[in-house]
């Protein structure tokens, strides 16, 4: 679907008038390195013509989509290409159309469990609202014609601000290593009232990561803070705001209350009548 239907919007686009084309790439075409390696970041630049190994279908097709793009670029058709990170829910309400991603399912099957995987690095989380106001000022801009942006978060997640984001929503935070948290998860499925389907096929690329001592890389993006200037900011994804978002995907019965967890139910309560 991404390549063939990248292929038609192209053609689509070079029909007649030449439009601006924006299209919406991932940055899921950076492969992951050995975490040994040290710390490396996903630049704003083309990608290079070489295919990398890449851990799944979906991230191959993404990558040749945008490198189809690049390419009717060099050929004259005005192109932007947007580099989403894991977009989450809203920063301010904390609505979430959580489906079919592997970070809410790593929130629910957590809440689930009632244990947290306990990781090394960074998660990228992207509020909605600032990815949509950040590609509408884009589009508004005849400049960005031609650039590629990182419309990721600046101050990814760690490990410490998801435990205490999972405490001030009422949910346990005892943690195991990531892949001793995966096992659990799949040991447990077949009995749990809840489905992890998803969840255990998704989360699989983070356990093989952390078994091979892999890391996705952090996504460079002061060009496009730059770009955007002030007036538009990806907001933190604080310990405040993961609470919110775990609340509204409780409440939408996406995944499990705290109330589940008897320890939990006062915390949520009061966390819930204090914002």
């Amino acid at each position: 679907m991404n390549v063939q239907g990248t292929k038609e919007v192209l053609r689509l686009a070079a029909r007649g008038r030449a439009s601006v084309l924006h299209h919406v790439s991932s940055v899921g075409i950076f492969a992951a390195r050995p975490a040994a390696d040290g710390e490396y970041r996903g630049a704003e630049v083309d990608l290079d013509p070489t295919a990398p190994t890449l851990p799944n279908g979906y991230s191959e097709t993404k990558w040749v989509a945008e490198r189809l793009v690049a390419l009717a670029r060099d050929r004259g058709l005005p192109v932007v290409i947007h580099r989403l990170g894991r977009v989450s829910g809203d920063s301010t309400s904390g609505v979430w159309r959580a489906t079919s991603d592997a970070l809410p399912e790593m929130l629910k099957a957590s809440a689930g469990l009632g244990l947290l995987p306990r990781f090394a690095g960074h998660v990228d989380m992207v509020p909605v609202d600032y990815v949509a106001k950040a590609m509408a000022t884009i589009a508004a801009r005849p400049d960005a014609v031609g650039r590629v942006f990182h419309l990721v978060n600046p101050e990814p997640l760690e490990f410490p601000e998801l435990r205490v984001g999972f405490e001030r929503a009422g949910y346990p935070t005892d943690a195991e290593a990531m892949t001793d948290w995966y096992g659990e998860l799949v040991a447990r499925s077949a009995s749990s009232e809840d489905d992890w389907t998803v969840a255990i096929a998704l989360l699989s690329e983070w356990t093989q990561h952390a078994t091979t001592g892999m890391r996705d890389p952090r996504f460079d993006s002061h060009r496009t803070r730059e770009f955007l200037g002030d007036d538009v900011r990806c907001p933190t994804v604080d310990p405040p705001l993961l609470a919110r978002y775990l609340r509204h995907l409780a409440d939408t019965g996406f995944l499990r209350r705290p109330a589940d967890h008897v320890e939990g139910e006062a915390a949520w309560h009061a966390a819930s009548a204090g914002e």
